[in-house]
């Protein structure tokens, strides 16, 4: 009885380690399984993403053949723009007593994308070397998604005038949106520039944008600060010093009417910006920190009214 017990507790035993060995071999069966699907996730993943990666951009780009540039002109502004078809339009603007701009608009927001790279690249029968890169702006959500000011804008332009073109690479924020290239073309510019150089001329052009503008006026062929010249230069000191460091420099230039000898009135309106800046030292403004310019009888604020135009203005120009 006790042999027929222990063989049945053999027999048992080794059913359970049948079990056990199905058990084990079904979990490794499933572990196989899982580790190809894994491994098929990942190919798919980084096939998916080398799709994503390789999208091609949308190009926008007038024709050679109706590419042009246009010139808007006033008494205090310039533009000279390019459309770009199904964009927007490009321009570069002068605006009185700023630095010149580029600017990019469209007909609705821009919202999907987060950087502008600019580049100038050869026209296609130029053969004087690649692409020049210009800059990498952030842009904005709105109607005007790119507003560059700076140096940049004066090299585009130059760009332009060699007969290069001008690339705008759009870099969208999400990897499966679509990229943007456009292409601002020099064809036809040079039968603009002429014109756009006039309406430069009567403009006040700045390289540096300020934070803050005052203005003094003077009597006729006078270089003399009155008390109310003085009195209308108490806020620009009163700024320069609440700023602790923040206001970095003080442009200061003199201007004149039109009448007398234009060498002459150059003398004058630099001698004017140098009474001006000798009043700010003897208030505590540094010298080192003021930056004076004679413009003489360029640019006058009114034609029709002398004694506006004899006159200085202080710019204030942060850091």
């Amino acid at each position: 009885m006790n042999a027929n017990l222990d063989g049945r507790r053999v027999q048992s035993g080794g059913k359970v380690r049948a079990r056990d060995a199905d058990i084990l071999s079904m979990n490794s069966t499933l572990s196989a399984h899982r580790c190809r699907n894994t491994a098929l996730g990942l190919v798919l993943g980084l096939v998916a993403g080398s799709a994503l990666a390789q999208i091609a951009p949308r190009h926008y780009q007038a024709d050679f053949e109706t590419a042009d540039w246009r010139v808007e002109a006033g008494s205090r502004s310039c533009a000279l723009s390019h459309e770009v078809p199904g964009f927007g339009t490009v321009r570069f603007v002068q605006h009185w007593a700023e630095p010149m701009r580029f600017q990019v608009r469209v007909p609705m927001a821009v919202s999907d994308y987060s950087r502008v790279s600019i580049h100038s690249t050869p026209a296609p029968w130029q053969h004087d070397g690649g692409a020049r890169d210009i800059g990498s702006v952030r842009v904005a959500s709105a109607m005007q998604p790119l507003d560059l000011q700076g140096g940049a804008v004066r090299t585009l332009l130059h760009e332009l005038e060699q007969g290069r073109f001008t690339r705008l690479d759009w870099q969208p924020e999400q990897a499966a949106a679509e990229p943007l290239v456009v292409t601002v073309p020099a064809v036809r510019l040079r039968n603009a520039l002429p014109e756009f150089q006039r309406c430069l001329a009567g403009v006040m052009q700045l390289d540096f944008m300020p934070t803050g503008e005052y203005s003094v006026s003077f009597d006729s062929n006078s270089t003399r600060l009155s008390y109310l010249a003085r009195r209308a230069l108490e806020p620009a000191i009163r700024r320069y010093k609440a700023s602790r460091g923040g206001v970095a420099r003080i442009v200061v230039a003199g201007h004149t009417d039109s009448s007398g000898a234009a060498w002459a009135n150059e003398k004058v309106s630099l001698a004017r910006a140098r009474a001006v800046r000798d009043y700010l030292t003897r208030r505590g403004i540094p010298a080192g920190r003021i930056e004076i310019r004679g413009y003489g009888e360029r640019w006058q604020l009114d034609p029709d009214n002398p004694a506006g135009n004899r006159r200085a203005t202080v710019w204030l120009v942060e850091k």
